[in-house]
Order: structure tokens, then C-alpha cells, then sequence
């Protein structure tokens, strides 16, 4: 009778320890879970003379996925937060400064991994001041300049493009003097941001993929600019898109991306 009640005992031990092993193994994962922490990424954005740039889009992309973006405070700056672990990589755009890019940044949890940038001053444009004689007549009442002109008196002045690509698109972009601006690939995901003389003269290899705004406002790619999803047109300082009537360069630029013949 003893010895049954003590197998009973023995045997009921061993039922609580199969039950309770599981128990155990579950709650592994989620105390794995709790010990996974993120990262931050903090820095100051300058120019050479070491003076905060202020209003700089900065763009975070991690490798293998995801995408971050913020804009630098008046002293320069920026900051993120709650960035899974990883290599990211940095983009800065701001107008009247080539882009700058910092390739390859380990974030670690629980850190904040610092990175300054700097941003170089490009080569100074002496300015043209035309003669009277050269100045164009004024325009008649009424005539103001519409999408499709190409009258090269309109829309001179200073001009700001910014490109978000929802997908892979090649970019060329020249200012009103024939100097390039800017010629490569804009990826998905990712917002360029471009300034010069304007007209500028636009060149887009995937007109479909890219959003654009002109000094601030959002403004439609007409089909007038578009053959074949590859669009050309003028872009000028007062915000309307004329045709393009000069040839626009393809150094660079893929084969199956050539400009449409006007």
C-alpha cells in the first residue's frame, strides 16, 4: 500500500515536469524578444567653414530594407531614432550644395552612432548681368507664359526641383547655360532635391515613377513632355513647365532611356 502511493507520487512528479518544460521553452522567445533594442543615428550637418546647415534633407536607407528621411534643425542637427540594427547608409540634399553621402554606418542596439557631414561649397557662377539692349520687350497683357512655350525669356531665374521616386528612374537635369546639374539614377523610395539657373532643362528616364515639385509646388508632367514614359521638358523659376527645344545630352544615359526626337 506504501509503495503504491509512493509510485503514485513519483509518477505524478513526473507529469508536473513534462507539463512545466514547455511552459519554460515558451517563454524564451519572448524574453529573446524583450532583449532586442534599436539604435539611433545623430549628427550635425556644415559647410567647410564648419557653419550649421539648416533645412538639409537627410535619408537614412538600411541595407536589405528600409528607408528613413528628416530635415536638419536651424544649428544644424538631425537625428533618428528607433532604427533597427544593421549597416545604413546616408544621403544629404540641399539647395545651392552637391549632394553628400556617407556609404556605410553600423547602427548598434542600445547606442547612438554619431556622424557629422560636411558639405562642400560648389565652384562660384559669376553672375551675368544683361545690358539693356539685351533685355526682351515686354510681353503684351494677357500673354503670360503657359505649359509649352519655348520662349527662352520665360521662367529665368532660380529654380528648385524635388524628385520622389516611387520607382527607379535615370535623371538629367542641366541649368539655363548648358552646365550639368545633376546626371544619374534616382532610386525608389527616395526624394532628390536639385536647384540652378532655371530654365533646367529635365530629362526623365521613367516618367511614370517620379513625383515632382517646382519651388515648393507640386506640378504634373503633362503628356506634351512625355514619349514613351520617357519625359524632357523646361522647368522655370516661376514654376510652369515648357517644352524643351534643345537637344538634351545622354553622356551616360542608358540605351533604352534615350530622349524622345523632338
Amino acid at each position: 500500500m506504501k509503495t503504491g502511493k509512493y509510485l503514485q507520487g513519483i509518477v505524478l512528479s513526473l507529469v508536473s515536469i513534462v507539463v512545466a518544460v514547455p511552459v519554460v521553452q515558451a517563454e524564451e522567445p519572448a524574453t529573446r524578444a524583450a532583449a532586442v533594442s534599436f539604435g539611433t543615428i545623430v549628427g550635425v550637418v556644415t559647410n567647410a567653414a564648419k557653419i550649421p546647415v539648416g533645412g538639409a534633407t537627410v535619408t537614412a536607407v538600411r541595407a536589405g530594407g528600409g528607408i528613413r528621411s528628416t530635415v536638419s534643425s536651424s544649428d544644424g542637427v538631425y537625428s533618428f531614432a528607433d532604427l533597427p540594427p544593421g549597416v545604413w547608409s546616408l544621403t544629404v540634399q540641399v539647395d545651392g550644395y552637391p549632394e553628400a553621402s556617407v556609404p556605410s554606418l553600423q547602427v548598434v542596439p542600445s547606442k547612438a552612432t554619431r556622424r557629422d557631414v560636411v558639405m562642400n561649397v560648389p565652384a562660384a557662377v559669376p553672375a551675368v548681368t544683361p545690358s539693356v539692349a539685351a533685355l526682351p520687350p515686354a510681353a503684351p497683357p494677357g500673354s503670360a507664359g503657359t505649359a509649352g512655350e519655348t520662349d527662352s525669356s520665360l521662367g529665368v531665374g532660380r529654380a528648385r526641383l524635388r524628385l520622389s521616386f516611387s520607382a527607379d528612374s535615370w535623371v538629367d537635369v542641366h541649368d539655363s547655360a548648358g552646365r550639368r546639374v545633376f546626371a544619374g539614377s534616382g532610386r525608389a523610395n527616395s526624394v532628390k532635391t536639385l536647384g540652378g539657373n532655371a530654365p533646367l532643362r529635365v530629362y526623365l528616364g521613367f516618367a511614370s515613377g517620379v513625383q515632382l515639385e517646382l519651388n515648393g509646388r507640386a506640378v504634373a508632367i503633362g503628356p506634351q513632355f512625355v514619349s514613351g514614359d520617357v519625359a524632357r521638358f523646361e522647368a522655370g523659376a516661376d514654376g510652369v513647365l515648357r517644352r524643351d527645344a534643345h537637344s538634351m545630352p545622354t553622356n551616360g544615359a542608358p540605351p533604352s532611356a534615350a530622349p524622345p526626337r523632338g
